[in-house]
């Protein structure tokens, strides 16, 4: 554990942990019935489901270019995942126990998951090389060409 600490930085775990903590909060405030759904989702918790794909991403593409072989970089993805299956998991059996604040969850995990990308892309933007990054997306490009011809 000591060497992935090294390897990705504190930052890394600080970001993971916002995960779970974000996880939480939405899966406390998470509907446990049809009935007690919305009709229709508002547009803020749309955007942060998209902010928790985004910030998994984030992490996982900083773990891809912080490890230096296939154990290390699988560990690093591995971990938000699992920090956010966890987080869910124990924020549902929170919100069997206090239902009465599903509403204040569910407003506190817009905060939660904003909050969460933040610091994610907060941790990984300054350790990804742009011209790595324009390397990949070039390459990525030529091989989808070369599948579209």
């Amino acid at each position: 554990m000591d060497a992935l600490i090294s390897l990705a930085g504190p930052g890394y775990f600080i970001a993971v942990a916002a995960i779970f903590i974000a996880a939480l909060i939405a899966g406390a405030g998470a509907a446990r019935a049809p009935s007690e759904e919305p009709a229709r989702p508002s547009f803020m918790m749309l955007t942060r489901a998209a902010a928790a794909a985004l910030t998994i991403s984030a992490l996982a593409l900083y773990s891809y270019v912080v490890g230096s072989n296939a154990e290390e970089r699988s560990a690093l993805m591995a971990l938000p995942v699992v920090a956010g299956f966890t987080g869910s998991l124990l924020g549902a059996l929170i919100g069997l126990a206090t239902r009465g604040a599903r509403a204040m969850f569910r407003m506190a995990s817009i905060v939660a998951g904003f909050g969460a990308l933040i610091v994610a892309l907060g941790v990984t933007l300054p350790r990804i090389n742009g011209a790595w990054a324009a390397e990949q997306t070039a390459r990525l490009l030529g091989a989808a060409e070369a599948l579209a011809d």
